[in-house]
């Protein structure tokens, strides 16, 4: 077996990204991406249905051409999909990134790009994901659904207040060792508990009652977290 790709969630907040494709898989890469508020580029002699609900994108409606996507006008691309259905066109977009230093993923044979896309689904700020390395999109994506399924509702917000917790902490709690103590505590199961048990209220008050305990020891004596 291969080596397994290494898993990151990218940050790609007003990056440039660039799609060749104007079919299905194209459409599925942009709407994922438009969710991660990235500014999206599509060239595709032809657009399908369904497009016309991202007037966000910017769309060229011609052929990719060799080089294109290296024009002095455009953007550097943080990431460039192969989303066509004709192999050449792929491998031509793959060269034309790789010679620009670029990171590609060919949407129809995966082991030929530099990464892949994971089936995903958001739930609240928790993000599922799962690959099978592009041995099977349809098969990542029923187990990415079935885990969903499977999630404590519960998780989610913990998540939420972990958020917060943790910006108030940074400014609260000078100690780095016992911030890192008390998010870990906030993150277990007794906390998941106090969720389930009294809600978002007894969350706070049981992380109130953690600070307290470590005062004198980076923390401050009146610290509070919460409302």
């Amino acid at each position: 077996m291969g080596a397994q790709g290494y898993p990151i969630f990218l940050k790609l907040r007003r990056a440039p990204v660039l799609i060749v494709g104007g079919g299905q898989v194209a459409l599925r890469k942009a709407r994922g991406l438009t969710e991660c508020d990235a500014t999206i580029t599509i060239i595709s002699p032809h657009f399908g249905g369904g497009f016309d609900d991202l007037p966000e994108i910017q769309r060229f409606v011609q052929l990719y051409t060799p080089g294109w996507l290296g024009r002095p006008e455009l953007p550097r691309w943080k990431l460039v999909f192969a989303a066509t259905s004709q192999e050449k066109i792929n491998q031509q977009v793959a060269n034309d990134a790789q010679a620009a230093g670029i990171l590609c993923c060919r949407c129809d044979e995966a082991e030929l790009g530099d990464f892949v896309s994971p089936a995903a689904v958001n739930q609240g700020p928790i993000t599922l994901a799962v690959s099978t390395h592009g041995a099977s999109p349809a098969l990542a994506a029923r187990v990415c659904h079935q885990l969903l399924e499977r999630m404590d509702p519960v998780w989610p917000l913990q998540a939420q207040l972990l958020a917060q917790w943790r910006v108030e902490m940074r400014n609260r709690v000078a100690d780095a060792a016992v911030r890192r103590e008390l998010l870990e505590r906030a993150a277990g199961v007794d906390m998941e508990q106090a969720l389930r048990d009294g809600g978002t209220g007894a969350a706070q008050a049981l992380l109130v009652r953690w600070i307290g305990a470590r005062a004198g020891n980076g923390v401050r004596e009146n610290s509070g977290v919460g409302p």
